[in-house]
This record gives structure tokens, C-alpha cells and sequence, in this order.
């Protein structure tokens, strides 16, 4: 893996690559709280398959930068620093493919953006799922009150703590892979180690997910689109068949053994997935 950062409106972000700057360009997006490198084993394998991986870190996530003060994290931040990506590789990639929070991210642009990519991947991420159902007086008074007493991150005892951390929150992931991700994604503070990631995350932002906005977007996509879950994940919603239908170009529907975190629980059948859809798409 290597890495490089650009700048995006100023915001500097990390991007993880692997492969043969010649081969047809694939572009990963990650998850909440995780991290582009999370995608190695998977990447390893596309590249072996004859593709060039690019994972970005999101704004906030592994080495790229935050936001600062009166900045937000939502989704049409995360379309922008995905937009501004896009412009600094020059080309259209072959697979624009999203897990969770970057599959919904994935599925937005490629709704507003149609020809931004020549296939669609969308894995266990076609939308936030479980939201509360806070009222929006409520919500904007959780949001004020975590903006006074912004959270914190807990200290470990070092990168081995936080590895095994990572291992307890997703049992599937490999221990040397895990261990690298703590390492990565690790500074060093008074009596140990502390996440990089910006601990703003875990406040509740202050606007809901608009379910209609999005289903209006994902109508609109125009890619060959595939959708991969896991056949023990808590990503189950009553409307994700109604959401599945709004996509007109839905080719394939597909279930692979393991939870949300497929890049872990599954990575070389993920990757043949991805391979298969952007070769034939």
C-alpha cells in the first residue's frame, strides 16, 4: 500500500493505493469510523486481479485532516471531498464502490453525478439504517449540547490495546491487519495511545438522514449497480426493498457469510464480487 495526500478545499486528505497506475482505476470508500487502508485485504486482491485501488481516508477518519471548528460532517461534506478526489485522479474509475456510510455516499453521487463511474458497488450501504426517531427540537438541543462538551477519546495502553479493541468491535478482522489499522490510526498522548480520528464523530449532528432525499437520488442512478450483504448483519431496515427498488439498474443482488464489516469478514469473496461486476458491467 501506498500513500499520498492531496488537498481539497484546503482540507488535507490521505489516499491509500495499490496496483499499476496503468490499470483500470477502482475507487473504495469506506466506512464510519474506519479507515481506507481497512480495504487491504480486499485491495491486495483486486490488484492482483489487474485493477488499480484508490482509498481515500474520508475527512476526519485515519490520516486526513479535521475539519476544525464550525465545520460539519455529513454527507454533502463527504460528496465534496469525494468530488474534489475524483478531479485529482482525471479519470472516471471503472468501480466506484462504498461499504456502510460510503456506500450511501457512493449511491448519492452517483445519482447526482451519472456519469461518474462506469459501475456501482454498494456494500451493506444503501442508506443509514436504526435511526432514532428524535423530534427536531430534540435533536438540535443533543446537537448544542455535545458542541459545549465535545466527547473525548479514551486513552489505551498502546497500539496492541487499541488492535484488540478493533478485534472485540469486529471479530472477523485479521489480527495483523488489525494491528496495522491501530498503528495507523493511533497518537500518542499522555499514558498511551488515542484514536486519530476526530472523537467530533460520535456527537449527533443536527440534521436527520432525509430517507426521501436519497430514495429521489438512487432513482436517478444510471450505473450498473450490485449490492452485497452480509448473511448475519444488523443492516435490516423495512424499507430496504423498497429502496432496492427505486434502482433501475440493479444487476445483481448478492449475500456473502458475515456481518456488516464484510471487507473483514469475507474479503476475497468481496473482492471477486467487485472484480466480477466491474469486468462485466
Amino acid at each position: 500500500m501506498k500513500e499520498h495526500f492531496i488537498k481539497v478545499h484546503e482540507l488535507p486528505l490521505c489516499l491509500c493505493s495499490w496496483g499499476r497506475p496503468e490499470d483500470p482505476l477502482l475507487l473504495l470508500l469506506h466506512g464510519f469510523l474506519d479507515q481506507g487502508a481497512a480495504w487491504s485485504l480486499v485491495a491486495e486482491k483486486l490488484s492482483e486481479d489487474g485493477f488499480r485501488v484508490v482509498a481515500p481516508d474520508a475527512r476526519g477518519h485515519g490520516r486526513s485532516g479535521h475539519i476544525g471548528i464550525g465545520g460539519t460532517y455529513h454527507f454533502t461534506d463527504y460528496l465534496v471531498d469525494l468530488e474534489g478526489i475524483l478531479t485529482h485522479l482525471g479519470e472516471a474509475p471503472v468501480g466506484l464502490i462504498g461499504h456502510s456510510m460510503g456506500g450511501t455516499v457512493a449511491s448519492l453521487y452517483a445519482g447526482v453525478r451519472p456519469d461518474c463511474a462506469q459501475n456501482l458497488v454498494v456494500v451493506e450501504g444503501l442508506g443509514p439504517v436504526g435511526d432514532n426517531h428524535d423530534t427536531a427540537v430534540q435533536r438540535l438541543e443533543t446537537h448544542l449540547n455535545q458542541l459545549q462538551k465535545p466527547p473525548h477519546h479514551p486513552v489505551y495502553e498502546d497500539s496492541q490495546a487499541a488492535a484488540s479493541r478493533l478485534t472485540r468491535f469486529t471479530p472477523g478482522i485479521d489480527p495483523d491487519l488489525a494491528l496495522s489499522l491501530a498503528i495507523r490510526s493511533t497518537v500518542s498522548v499522555e499514558g498511551g495511545v488515542q484514536w486519530s480520528w476526530d472523537p467530533r464523530h460520535r456527537a449527533r449532528f443536527a440534521m436527520p438522514f432525509l430517507l426521501d432525499r436519497f430514495m429521489d437520488a438512487i432513482a436517478r442512478i444510471q450505473l450498473p449497480t450490485t449490492l452485497v450483504y452480509g448473511d448475519s448483519s444488523w443492516y435490516q431496515s423495512e424499507d430496504l426493498p423498497a429502496r432496492e427498488a427505486a434502482l433501475s439498474y440493479l444487476v445483481a443482488r448478492k449475500t456473502l457469510p458475515g456481518g456488516h464489516a464484510l471487507h473483514h469478514d469475507a474479503p476475497q469473496e468481496l473482492a471477486r464480487i467487485i472484480a466480477d461486476a466491474c469486468r462485466t458491467g
